[in-house]
């Protein structure tokens, strides 16, 4: 198995990495709805999915929006919040999302998924 096929054994995530192996980026603040809003509204951003037992998936740059508004918009557990329930979310899963800045200076906005 190769570094870019590593499975995510556990979040929350220590490091990232993509295809061409481990990344020179660093975690900062979790994030909440308001937050990622306007990351999306200043320009670009990369999101990255991290669910337990699966490879990262990182989602194209031309997907950022649809991907938003599909999938991750109505799931994301805001960062103020003790604790969660699942059955609050729609389908009972819900996503962790936190900033993380690489070296390319492209805001990564990491998804730790939970189900």
């Amino acid at each position: 198995m190769t570094r870019q096929q590593r499975i995510v054994g556990q979040t929350p995530m220590e490091h990232l990495w993509d295809s061409d192996g481990d990344m020179s980026a660093s975690r900062g603040n979790d994030l909440g709805t308001f937050e990622i809003r306007d990351l999306l509204r200043r320009g670009d951003l990369q999101f990255v999915v991290a669910e337990v037992g699966t490879f990262l998936k990182w989602i194209p740059f031309g997907e950022t929006f649809e991907f938003w508004r599909r999938e991750v918009r109505l799931h994301i557990v805001e960062p103020s919040a003790d604790g969660f329930f699942l059955e609050d979310y729609p389908n009972e899963y819900a996503y962790r999302a936190s900033l993380w800045q690489s070296a390319d200076d492209c805001p990564i906005v990491l998804l730790e998924m939970h189900h």
